[in-house]
């Protein structure tokens, strides 16, 4: 069981250490210390995020920030580190100075003079010489410095993809997979390997496989070629058939401006939901290679929560994507190598 301190400070985006305790909830083996400032408190009404006791009903473990006999004020408490999400920069230059007037900053003192692992995401822009001579040497003193900064190498769709991916850097050295975390895996490698086995085929070409997500949330897109056409199947979890859509490539001519929405027909098992992403994918594949594309769907894991739904449909789309991008530059079917 990992033991990891969560720490909230003041700093503007208090949404990223709720949403943090969100993604730890839902992880197994972990157990959270959470510690919020004043100010911590006051920016969740401020933000519209939840209410300071919905916070701390979220971890494991809540103290107060004056509680300075608190478990994880001490060194001979072993936990396996800190996260400050967001990090203001009253609590950095309390942090570069030592100056441990609460259970926040003494927490992660101790986290730093027993050499574990302390990781700050701070939030403040622009950043004035001050702040950034005292990241400088908060990283000096063994912090790692995760600021929240937007990527799009993931593909993301929302604010909260782009918050996922930032909390899920943060939790990569305690060796914690967040469900859903996209890293970069390469452009030569991923579409190098995959381009090989998708051009010119035999009427059936073999099959191609890409996974997407980790654990619970983690989906399987296998692909082939049909003579010109592409088969796909979705999977996860519980392997099932669930629903079935076929999408055809628009009529060049059109119809009152619809000429780039792909026809789409579904069919699904009475009872099941799996007719949503069996559509969006078919959609979205048949106007990448702008030819006939059936996806048949089927996805289950037992009591899944609306929040795991929601990053099986990410994990879906993200596969999705990586198959178009392989395929799109040639239109090409696909064929088994040599």
């Amino acid at each position: 069981m990992k033991e990891l301190i969560i720490g909230i400070t003041g700093a503007d985006g208090v949404c990223l250490g709720v949403r943090l305790l969100e993604m730890l909830r839902d992880i197994k083996g972990v157990a959270t210390h959470l510690v919020m400032t004043q100010q911590a408190e006051a920016n969740l009404r401020l933000e519209g995020c939840r209410s300071a006791d919905a916070v701390r009903g979220m971890a494991d473990h809540s103290h107060a920030i004056d509680d300075m006999a608190a478990s994880i004020a001490s060194g001979s408490f072993v936990t396996d580190g800190m996260i400050i999400a967001p990090c203001s920069m009253k609590t950095l230059g309390g942090i570069t100075s030592g100056y441990s007037c609460d259970l926040l900053l003494r927490a992660a003192d101790v986290c730093l003079k027993e050499g574990r692992k302390v990781v700050l995401v701070p939030r403040e822009m622009p950043l004035g010489r001050l702040h950034l001579r005292n990241l400088l040497t908060a990283s000096e003193l063994g912090c790692m410095i995760v600021p929240p900064m937007l990527t799009f190498y993931n593909a993301p769709r929302s604010i909260r993809d782009l918050m996922d991916h930032v909390l899920a850097k943060a939790l990569l050295p305690f060796g914690i997979f967040a469900p859903g975390f996209n890293p970069w895996r390469g452009t030569e490698q991923e579409t190098e390997e995959s381009r090989t086995e998708m051009r010119d085929a035999a009427p059936f070409g073999a099959p191609v496989v890409l996974h997407e997500g980790s654990g619970r949330t983690a989906v399987r897109l296998e692909a082939r070629s049909i003579g010109p056409d592409l088969d796909v199947l979705l999977s996860g979890g519980s392997a099932h058939i669930g629903a079935t859509a076929l999408a055809l490539p628009p009529d060049e001519d059109g119809v009152d401006g619809d000429a780039a929405k792909p026809c789409v027909r579904t069919l699904a098992v009475p009872g099941h939901r799996d007719d949503v992403p069996a559509r969006a994918l078919a959609a979205r594949l048949c106007l990448a290679v702008k030819r006939p594309v059936c996806v048949t769907a089927g996805i289950h894991i037992d009591a899944a929560s609306g929040e795991e739904i929601a990053v099986i449909l990410r994990n879906a789309e993200r596969a999705c994507d990586r198959l178009a991008i392989c395929l799109a530059p040639q239109n090409a079917p696909l064929r088994e190598t040599p």
